[in-house]
């Protein structure tokens, strides 16, 4: 049992590492193009979406910060200008040359340059640290969003394609029964009962078609185009269109 708990600590440390996320993969580079349909929505999203690129540009603005912080030391550096009746004329002599320069070079270092300096260093790397924790937290966040939307709309078209296999089955009743009402042999309640079943079919269509066209329109606000401009997206439905066929 205790060799078994050092092994298991050995090994822990790899572990973590090989679990370690590859942020390059949550968001499929640009030039990585044989991926998926799924990939390629996630990709439009993230390049797309305005609040993505507020996240960015945060990255640029705390690198930006950082450096300015890195070099406020050159604050305490000045290089002053004198002009006045001795500067720029060759006559003047040495000792007026010495009093009244024509520039002067200077530095000065407050203690607290020594300590301020470093402090504010460290603290805009930490803002930059913490921005690009932001982009890779934004990334999951994007991932998760439109796969879990792909998926409600794969849910959705399957549903649409299931009740029109199961109002086609009700149209058929329905015509049978009408046929027989007319010519009697059914009676006005059966026929009654038979249609309010059709009718009641046919909304239940209008309603998933809805669902599914209200979740394409949540899909499409996300990657920034419509869905049928996306490269693969005739392959996407027909492929669907087969997993419900099998069923």
């Amino acid at each position: 049992m205790r060799k078994t708990l050092l092994l298991f600590a050995a090994l822990a440390p790899a572990c973590v590492v090989a679990q370690s996320i590859d942020y390059n993969k949550i968001i499929v580079t640009e030039q990585v193009t044989a991926i998926s349909f799924e990939e390629k929505l996630v990709q439009l999203a993230w390049r797309n979406h305005p609040s993505n690129k507020v996240v960015t540009q945060k990255v640029e603005q705390a690198q930006t910060l950082r450096s300015k912080a890195r070099w406020s030391w050159l604050n305490d550096i000045f290089i002053q200008g004198n002009y006045n009746e001795f500067t720029g004329k060759e006559e003047v002599d040495a000792v007026a040359r010495a009093i009244y320069p024509q520039y002067n070079v200077g530095i000065r270092l407050p203690l607290g340059t020594f300590v301020q300096t470093p402090l504010s260093a460290r603290a805009a790397n930490d803002e930059v640290l913490m921005s690009e924790y932001n982009v890779n937290a934004t990334k999951l966040q994007v991932r998760q969003d439109v796969m879990l939307s792909v998926e409600r709309l794969k849910e959705r078209f399957k549903i649409v394609k299931l009740r029109e296999r199961i109002q086609e089955d009700y149209f058929l009743m329905f015509q049978s029964t009408e046929k027989k009402f007319k010519a009697g042999e059914v009676t006005l309640e059966a026929y009654r009962a038979t249609s309010q079943a059709y009718y009641l079919k046919e909304e239940e269509i209008i309603q998933a078609r809805s669902a599914f066209n209200q979740q394409r329109i949540e899909l499409e606000a996300m990657i920034g185009v419509e869905l049928k401009d996306v490269e693969g997206y005739v392959q996407f439905i027909d492929r669907l269109t087969t997993e419900t066929q099998q069923r």
